[in-house]
């Protein structure tokens, strides 16, 4: 007797199965309908969770909402077992013919009926180690991190941002930055000077970067929030591996020195040569700037005072740049999300 199983995995290149079964689909994110198809999924596993928000639930959705694979098969009933061992392999999520949502264990996930949900979603093993040691060093800060709190990405699934996006991303918001720290200070308008000195910055600017750049003069929270995108900026040039170090983020970037790694040299030189940092370095900060942007919004909820010196605004910033880097929900720069 056969059986036949749709199953989610969130890998960029999951290994095909290699025992006994027949391959009905294999969609992917080149596929325009899959990406329609996960909304439906979510929809349904939504509705059968009982539609009230949970951890268990927020956990599910995440990982439907990174699915980059999607398998329908047949297989054997004496294939369960490596069938099992091969959705840990892809880190999938497996939707069966009676409705139920299983894990890689066969536990319930979600269920149309009343059964008890006995599972759990799964993640990456470098993504589960990523989030063990980051929360002991948040308790080393003296900070608590809520354990609910997922792993970010692991690096099978992440897909990162170009270098060349990168470099041309630096170049955006250095020329954005840079009006607003002028104005912000008084000074002359500059855009005239910064537009001579960044000349590719005209064509790499986002639709509301573009609008910034052409307001004479911008609404002063506009301003504002221009400038603390030094931060965002400071966070991209360590991913090109321009900085050493991504220090904790409880400090304002040197301003000087993160507008000099770019203009210092030919700035079309700059984008043509950028190289990004290894996944796993890139992952391990992230997976830090979102725990700690949990434990600044906690605070600001609860009306208390950020703990261990953090800034909110550099943490911000830092996990806005960040998830645009990994490509977070597929968003461009205007778009980007930083949800705890």
């Amino acid at each position: 007797m056969t059986i036949l199983f749709n199953v989610y995995s969130t890998l960029r290149t999951p290994p095909a199965p290699a025992f006994s079964h027949q391959l009905v689909h294999r969609r992917d994110r080149t596929d325009p309908e899959l990406q329609p198809h996960l909304n439906g999924f979510m929809g349904y596993v939504h509705e059968k969770s009982g539609g009230e928000m949970t951890a268990h639930l927020y956990h599910l959705l995440q990982h439907i909402s990174r699915v980059q694979t999607q398998f329908s098969l047949e297989i054997e009933e004496d294939s369960l077992d490596a069938f099992f061992d091969w959705m840990k392999q892809v880190n999938g999520i497996c939707f069966c013919t009676n409705g139920a949502v299983i894990s890689p264990e066969g536990e319930l996930l979600a269920t149309p009926g009343d059964e008890e949900i006995t599972g759990s979603v799964p993640y990456p093993a470098d993504a589960l180690a990523r989030k063990a040691s980051h929360d002991a060093y948040c308790r080393t800060l003296g900070v608590h991190v809520a354990n609910s709190l997922p792993p970010v990405l692991g690096e099978g699934e992440a897909v990162l941002r170009s270098p060349k996006e990168v470099a041309e991303r630096c170049v955006a918001l250095l020329c954005v930055a840079a009006r607003a720290l002028a104005l912000s200070q008084g000074e002359r308008d500059n855009i005239e000077q910064i537009y001579a000195r960044l000349p590719q910055a005209v064509s790499l600017l986002s639709a509301e970067e573009a609008r910034f750049m052409s307001d004479s003069p911008p609404d002063k929270q506009d301003i504002i929030n221009a400038v603390w995108r030094y931060e965002a900026l400071a966070g991209l040039l360590w991913s090109l591996g321009k900085t050493e170090h991504l220090a904790l983020p409880t400090d304002i970037c040197d301003v000087d020195e993160v507008t000099n790694l770019i203009l210092a040299g030919d700035t079309q030189s700059f984008i043509d040569s950028a190289r990004l940092r290894p996944a796993a370095e890139i992952l391990d900060a992230l997976d830090l700037c979102y725990r700690l942007h949990w434990v600044v919004r906690e605070a600001g909820q609860r009306g208390e005072e950020v703990p261990a010196n953090l800034s909110a605004s550099v943490v911000s910033e830092r996990h806005y740049a960040l998830n645009w880097l990994v490509c977070f929900e597929d968003a461009q720069w205007d778009e980007v999300d930083t949800p705890t």
